[in-house]
């Protein structure tokens, strides 16, 4: 009988092995198919081959001839399809579940590609086998339909549990004396989250004996050691895999079965990768289209981080960055709650002075016990929110604004309505000297600002480059002040398009978010009866004899910010269903530049969320309780 074997890799085959410590036709997922029918069992086993699969590597491409079904033993695959030169990922498909039968049945070619998550064992039949199962058992293939029923109807269910991370590679950069303890850390912090084994080689060959770790994968036809570690990733919630700091088997098999892969370095040291992550880099390892990858960077002591990190980013593609100070918990804790989907995301809305009170609501947040892990905001909400990035208490950034945007002197450099009413000087500086030289991707804690692209018709997120100049972006309500620009490109307030980007943090995060908005729905109004603008002399009499405002009209700060926060105001509507607590402080009454009342707008954010926060439910969740 000849078996298939045109994959874009070398699968190992083999038939199946007789003396198994487990009888294949009594394999779990051989009996969650047919059943107690041990016939047909022991007929698909006798027909069928032992695939083992490399984590990262093909099964087959879109478009190769359907003439094989599969059937996984144990592993995971992934599911995607290539559409206009970009691979889409579709699903997944794990231990007891079919692969290509929908495609074999029907015939044609395929119209997925199909790769190994982690190493994977499978059963392998091909299409003349199949059709002699059928003939031979007919109501084998009523079982099968049942078991593609079943694995259909459960792929909804399951998509967002097969989204988690599950498995970790920590792949150290050079030696350091810092990684065991890091690890050991973050052990602690994920068991938290559920049971997680941490493994080296050395645990391996404790556990399977001596010089497993140094097998290859498949070497001598052997997956005792897929089994072994598929068994222990069903028992556990998490599973580390230590990686060796040269690129050994053992290094390799642990980046094969990472879902997530963590490259640990010093950050004080030279940020060229090492032997393993140059390995990555090359994709000889499988994993850049399955494995997501993150920076982690230790910084003992607080050590290193005067260095900017542009370097180590420049020289790899990752996910994001974390700082880690191993011997601090708070920061492990934080890395933890990434990985285990808990980070919780801040997102503060524009809206001018009002944003005062975003203030306020942090301090709620934080007497309540709620870490704040990454951060993002609009306009007024960007200049509190890369406070919250850059680590200052609620008391040192209402001292800090207070002394940037009252203290120092008016804003209100009036110019000639060329690009705006005020030149924006005094704007730029009060932002440089509340930022200093700061890069929001050296901020310890994750931050991203929106402006608005006005030369691309877009919203631009900010997650790299300068602090005060993209904060200063995200702020520049058109009309009021110079827009900023960037490579012959246009930018203005990012209320413009999106006042609460909790669509962005999303994006970002799949933990919880909490949204903090001061952005008004109702807009300017004018004294009932007025039907045009009072004369400017009329309204300069007016005050200067302290008469009623009896023909108030909005004056033109008032339409700007109007004009400027509607269409964003709107938008943002339609997002705040993604987060999962929104506060809301009434702050209606002040002024869009009313910064003078800084503290007492910062008490109505705080008593607004300290009441939310005592009536919402999933207060323990936000706290990782």
């Amino acid at each position: 009988m000849t078996k298939t074997t045109t994959q874009l890799v070398r699968p190992v085959r083999s038939p199946n092995a007789a003396g198994d410590a487990l009888d294949p036709a009594d394999h779990p997922a051989l009996r969650a198919l047919f059943g107690d029918d041990e016939a047909v069992r022991r007929r698909f086993v006798t027909e069928a081959s032992t695939v083992l699969l490399p984590g990262g590597h093909l099964l087959f491409s879109q478009g190769d001839p359907a003439d094989c079904l599969y059937l996984v033993l144990h592993g995971r695959l992934q599911v995607f399809r290539t559409v206009g030169g970009r691979e889409r990922a579709d699903t997944e498909i794990g231990t007891g579940e079919l692969c290509g039968t929908r495609a074999l049945v029907m015939g044609g070619t395929r119209t997925g590609s199909v790769r190994a998550m982690r190493d994977s064992e499978l059963l392998e039949l091909s299409r003349d086998d199949f059709d002699r199962l059928v003939g031979q058992h007919p109501h084998a293939m009523m079982q099968l339909a049942r078991g593609m029923a079943t694995q259909l109807a459960e792929a909804d269910r399951e998509h967002d549990a097969r989204g988690q991370i599950l498995t970790i590679a920590v792949v150290p950069n050079r030696v350091s004396p810092h990684l065991r303890g890091f690890v050991e850390q973050l052990a602690s912090s994920l068991a938290d989250f559920g049971p997680t084994l941490r493994l080296d080689a050395a645990g391996l060959d404790a556990r399977l004996g001596l010089g497993t770790a140094a097998m290859s994968f498949g070497e001598g036809g052997r997956s005792s050691i897929t089994r072994w570690l598929h068994a222990q990733e069903a028992l556990h919630r998490f599973v580390i895999y230590e990686a060796d700091d040269t690129l050994t088997p053992w290094s390799r098999r642990c980046i094969r079965q990472a879902d997530r892969v963590l490259l640990v370095a010093e950050r004080s040291s030279d940020p060229e990768p090492g032997e393993v992550e140059a390995y990555l880099q090359d994709d000889h390892g499988g994993t850049s289209l399955t494995a997501g990858r993150e920076l982690v960077l230790l910084e003992p002591d607080g050590g290193g981080q005067e260095r900017p990190v542009e370097p180590w980013l420049s020289h790899r593609r990752v996910l994001g960055h974390h700082f880690v100070d191993p011997e601090r918990r708070a920061d492990v804790s934080r890395l933890a709650r990434f990985l285990a989907g808990r980070a919780v995301g801040l997102v503060l809305s524009g809206g001018g002075a009002r944003c005062c009170a975003h203030v306020g609501v942090l301090r709620a947040l934080r007497e309540a016990g709620v870490p704040i892990d990454l951060v993002g905001g609009t306009s007024g909400g960007a200049i509190f929110g890369a406070q919250v990035a850059l680590g200052w208490s609620p008391q040192e950034m209402l001292e800090r604004s207070d002394e940037a945007l009252n203290q120092r002197g008016s804003l209100w450099d009036l110019s000639l309505p060329v690009h705006g009413l005020i030149e924006g000087r005094r704007f730029k500086d009060m932002l440089k000297h509340l930022f200093g030289g700061y890069r929001i991707e050296d901020l310890r804690t994750p931050f991203f600002c929106v402006s608005t692209n006005l030369s691309r018709g877009d919203l631009a997120v900010h997650r790299s480059g300068s602090l005060s100049r993209w904060v200063r972006a995200s702020m520049s309500v058109p009309g009021l002040g110079p827009p900023l620009f960037d490579d012959g490109e246009v930018y203005v307030d990012g209320s413009v398009l999106n006042n609460l980007p909790i669509d962005i943090m999303r994006e970002l995060s799949h933990g919880p978010i909490v949204a903090s908005t001061v952005g008004v729905h109702e807009g300017p109004r004018a004294a009932k009866g007025v039907d045009s603008v009072p004369t400017a002399m009329g309204q300069i009499r007016r005050r200067l004899l302290r008469q009623e405002d009896t023909d108030h009209a909005p004056g033109i700060i008032d339409v700007l910010f109007g004009a400027a926060m509607i269409s964003g105001v709107r938008a943002s509507r339609a997002f705040e269903p993604m987060a999962d607590l929104v506060l809301r402080p009434d702050v209606a009454s002040f002024g869009q530049l009313d910064f003078s009342a800084l503290r007492e707008l910062e008490a109505i954010g705080y008593r607004a969320a300290v009441e939310a926060l005592d009536a919402f439910d999933g207060l323990g969740a936000l706290r990782g309780d």
